[in-house]
């Protein structure tokens, strides 16, 4: 009788195997199918810090955080991307030198780290957040916002380009050497469409594809001769074919619309026509 019995569980057991294997993969298949449709949509390094987007509009951050730049409201450092609050509506990211900027969906403007130099935005100097605050100017209009070393760019729906933060070299683009805790407009033009905050410099473009570019040009990085700083906006050449632009801590990059690929300022370690470890104003292809 136990024998039977025995017998029959076993034959019942096996019977069910298929059936709970098929349950299991159907639950790992859409374990992996959701996992396949949140995936990373963008990402930007800074100084010190990483910052990504995720396709479900969340944010995360990750490395140094000795200023708070993370915005996970305490100074301790990550070694794996850690999500940014419980928000899922950013939509652009940039990390700066020791701060970070963000764009939420309802065209506000967010800034966390460092705020020696008053980039932050909110209208003081000195206070460090740790978590997102909205910059002083609470509108929804908001279209990009490029974090620098120590200076941030925002731009808007109008075309208006609007800094705050450092601007020993002129950086900010506003005729003065003067730094500034709340974003002040750039000159009164409405045709900016892009902007790259880079070391003490900053580029921007035009809606007629013109290049632009103010701060600081002890290594060539706004394309003009001489190493003078530019306090405002001043355009580097006359061509209307720039498509897209990055500026680095002393260099600076520019794509046009051939797909072509431009360089100049620093180029320590790298070969051009000034040589390794030179620099000079040319833009080189």
């Amino acid at each position: 009788m136990e024998t039977l019995l025995l017998r029959g569980m076993i034959i019942l057991c096996l019977a069910l195997v298929p059936a709970c294997s098929y349950f299991e993969d159907d639950d790992d298949d859409d374990v992996v199918a959701a996992e396949q449709v949140i995936v990373w949509s963008s990402a930007d390094a800074g100084g010190w810090h990483n910052l990504g987007l995720k396709s479900d509009g969340t944010l995360w951050a990750w490395c140094d955080n000795n200023q708070g730049q993370l915005g996970l409201g305490d100074w301790r450092e990550r070694f794996a991307p850690e999500r940014v609050g419980a928000d899922a509506d950013w939509v652009s990211v940039s990390a700066g030198g020791l701060h970070s900027l963000a764009l939420r969906a309802n065209g506000t403007l967010w800034a966390w780290g460092c705020n020696l130099s008053g980039q932050l935005g909110t209208g003081n100097f000195w206070q460090i957040r740790s978590l997102p605050a909205q910059t002083h100017i609470a509108g929804t209009d908001w279209v990009a916002a490029s974090a620098g070393e120590l200076h941030s760019l925002g731009l808007k729906t109008d075309g208006t380009l609007w800094a705050c933060g450092n601007n020993e070299r002129g950086q900010l683009g506003d005729g003065t050497a003067q730094n500034r805790s709340r974003f002040t407009q750039v000159g009164a033009d409405t045709d900016w469409v892009a902007v790259s905050a880079g070391g003490m410099h900053t580029l921007a473009l035009k809606a007629d594809g013109t290049l632009w570019a103010w701060g600081d040009n002890r290594r060539g990085q706004l394309g003009f001769d001489g190493s003078e700083a530019v306090y405002l906006p001043g355009k580097v050449t006359d061509e209307t074919d720039w498509k897209a632009i990055s500026a680095g801590r002393e260099h600076s990059l520019a794509l046009k619309t051939d797909g072509t690929l431009w360089a100049w300022g620093q180029t320590t370690g790298a070969s051009s026509e000034t040589g390794p470890g030179q620099t000079g104003a040319r833009l080189h292809r």
